[in-house]
């Protein structure tokens, strides 16, 4: 299971690095830096319904590449998987 574990860490970590640059800042800063998504907006210039926005179009983007590759959990794994981008 460990194994297993390590092969999701790696696939999260390739498919957050495919992700475009602003994608991966929502999602880096959301999961990994506990920023709000006001802190977000300001960092990145953009309105907090953008912030939303472009955070679930990384977790779908994510979901999808992981689903491809036969993960079938839910995104709320993602700050606990302890991978940072």
């Amino acid at each position: 299971e460990h194994c297993a574990m390590d092969e999701v860490q790696n696939l999260l970590r390739k498919s957050l690095a495919a992700l475009d640059r602003r994608h991966r800042a929502v999602i880096v800063q959301s999961y990994f830096q506990d920023r709000t998504s006001a802190e977000i907006a300001g960092h990145l210039g953009v309105h907090q319904s953008r912030v939303s926005q472009m955070r679930q179009e990384a977790l779908f983007t994510l979901s999808n590449k992981l689903h491809r590759a036969g993960v079938h959990s839910s995104m709320e794994m993602l700050p606990s998987a302890g991978v940072m981008a």
